[in-house]
């Protein structure tokens, strides 16, 4: 069905999110994610566990660093001696949106995995005793 000229369209915020540049960050939390519940339930090694943590911050950081990119970017366009666009300012604010977005959501999974799997190999002198 062609689109009638003069109908705006309109997008949800969830599809806007994702459709943004932040399907890798998704991506790597998913890998991240399924590593914790596999070091969760099968993890005898704390160190690997803990290193299953770090790693978990990964997405985030990248995050972090494409965030920064896109304010390089809207400093560019808010410097420009011309009136940007509507679009080019959707475009650039939407994607530092949706990578913050998806970095949040792949982090803050893995990592509370990788928080319990160290709470489950904590040592013996750590866990409670019962009272006799």
């Amino acid at each position: 069905m062609p689109i009638e000229e003069g109908v705006q369209q309109t997008i949800h915020p969830l599809v806007f999110l994702f459709s943004g540049a932040g399907w890798p960050l998704l991506a790597f939390g998913l890998v991240f994610s399924i590593l914790g519940l596999w070091n969760l339930y099968y993890g005898k090694n704390p160190t690997m566990v803990f290193v299953h943590s770090l790693l978990s911050l990964l997405p985030a950081m990248i995050a972090i660093v494409g965030i920064y990119i896109s304010y390089n970017d809207f400093a560019e366009l808010g410097s420009s001696p011309t009136a940007p666009k509507p679009s080019e300012f959707a475009r650039i604010v939407g994607n530092a949106m949706s990578i913050g977005f998806c970095g949040l959501v792949s982090t803050v999974p893995p990592v509370a995995l990788g928080i319990i799997g160290l709470w489950k190999l904590r040592p013996k002198a750590l866990q409670p005793t019962t009272g006799n």
